[in-house]
């Protein structure tokens, strides 16, 4: 065998075991981000993010940023449904979000500031 033919088989057989020991770029999960803010426009910090797969009752969270945006990772191909909550304000609830393999869906929310009622009882 000539020395060409053995550096051909040699570089041959270096990229095939590149190319075997190569990690899948294939992305099996999607994921949900967002921003959430008030009623006049500003953002709500460490507000409370639960996605939920009701078939399965896999549940993933987290709470925005300072910019108060939000990212919900790796979530596996199903339909969701996602609560964002912070203290003071009501929650938002959003049914029947469908992630896809690879997908990213993009839910902003603007929390309402919640309403308050106390009830006081006076005796005579």
């Amino acid at each position: 065998m000539s020395g060409r033919s053995i550096s051909i088989l040699f570089i041959a057989g270096v990229s095939l075991g590149l190319a075997v020991r190569a990690p899948s770029q294939t992305q099996t999960t999607g994921r949900i981000t967002g921003t959430v803010k008030d009623a006049q426009g500003a953002v709500i910090i460490g507000a409370e993010v639960t996605v939920k797969n009701p078939a399965t009752a896999d549940k993933h969270s987290g709470t925005t940023d300072n910019s108060g945006n939000y990212s919900v990772l790796q979530l596996p191909p199903a339909t969701y449904d996602l609560r964002i909550s912070a203290v003071g304000f009501t929650p938002a609830v959003f049914q029947a979000v469908t992630i896809g393999l690879a997908e990213t869906s993009t839910i902003n929310a603007t929390l309402q500031v919640a309403r308050s009622s106390a009830e006081v009882t006076v005796s005579p």
